[in-house]
């Protein structure tokens, strides 16, 4: 949107200010790829994997679609600016085709489900995540990914100061 560029342009200003002069060694460029006017990009992509447990896929499956939420409230981030908004992409659908190794039958249409029961029950078995998914690594990690929930920090989140991270670093 014209606020998130407006937004991304204030924190490089931001960042020279803070500099007192141009860098041409570390400035970058921003090219998104949303076309202007355009409410959203759909991609389209293949994951094969071979020879997975049930338990495997599920995990797969449960990264991919934040546990398997159905109402798309989270998002994952990639790519640059992502304090400001931009790189959000969602799992819109995912169609699962299992091939199974002992008898090669193939199911095209293959339920999330069995798939997400069989992870979280490997999850739960192991020392300490006996209430997962409700663990604080993986609300950390849905609360990260959920935009509604870092809105209100948004006029907060600035990239570290380059003097700052150098010292750090």
């Amino acid at each position: 949107s014209a606020q998130v560029m407006r937004d991304i342009r204030a924190m490089g200003e931001r960042q020279i200010q803070r500099i007192g002069r141009r860098n041409p060694d570390i400035e970058t460029k921003l090219a998104f790829l949303l076309p202007e006017g355009a409410k959203e990009l759909r991609f389209s992509s293949r994951i094969r994997l071979h020879n997975v447990t049930p338990a495997e896929l599920g995990a797969v499956l449960f990264a991919l679609t934040h546990g398997g939420d159905l109402t798309g409230r989270y998002r994952h981030m990639i790519g640059r600016a992502k304090p400001f908004g931009a790189g959000q992409m969602r799992i819109a659908a995912a169609t699962l085709s299992v091939v199974a190794n002992d008898d090669g039958q193939r199911t095209d249409t293959a339920s999330h489900q069995p798939y997400l029961d069989a992870f979280l029950s490997f999850m739960r078995k192991q020392p300490g995540l006996k209430d997962f998914p409700q663990v604080p690594a993986v609300q950390e990690f849905l609360g990260a990914c959920d935009p509604t929930a870092s809105a209100p920090l948004a006029a907060t989140l600035d990239y570290l100061p380059l003097k700052e991270f150098k010292e750090i670093r």
